[in-house]
């Protein structure tokens, strides 16, 4: 079994794997688009605008929040937390709570040491997911949409 396949079946079985993360391949892809690590956002200033990717471990809506989503997306630096406001929430519903790769587009909040990007919009790349599983290859990722594959469920507490 290629790296890329067993990464999946690792992940569709157990959601994590000790040979790779899965965003180790769509690294040069999401390199393209100027998607910066989890590990990489520590050092962007506040205000900035940035696209943070990964996959979405955990969409949190709590009820006292009015409206607002909170995002944790994992990639293979790290994990980044994101803020989608309820505008921007109600005009991306469906990719928000559907996608399980993500961009997010947005602006930097960092106060404090915690860090947010404030969701201004996405990009999904759930789609480039079933690659892996498909393809005896290591995937070379494009943008374009395909087939919907999961290697893993998020956690969403809404």
């Amino acid at each position: 079994m290629a790296l890329p396949q067993a990464v999946a079946e690792d992940y569709r079985t157990t959601s994590l794997s000790l040979k790779a993360h899965p965003l180790r391949f769509f690294r040069p892809m999401l390199d393209r688009l100027n998607v910066t690590t989890a590990e990489r956002l520590k050092g962007v200033r506040d205000g900035r605008r940035v696209s943070v990717g990964g996959l979405v471990l955990i969409r949190q809506r709590p009820g006292t929040a009015k409206g607002v989503v909170f995002l944790t997306l994992e990639d293979e630096t790290g994990v980044a937390n994101a803020v989608v406001w309820k505008d921007c929430f109600d005009a991306h519903r469906r990719t928000v709570m559907s996608a399980s790769f993500l961009i997010v587009h947005g602006k930097v909040q960092a106060a404090d040491g915690v860090i947010h990007v404030v969701a201004e919009g996405f990009t999904d790349l759930s789609a480039e997911l079933a690659r892996m599983k498909e393809d005896p290859e290591a995937p070379a990722p494009t943008v374009r949409m395909r087939t919907s594959g999961r290697l893993q469920r998020s956690r969403d507490f809404h």
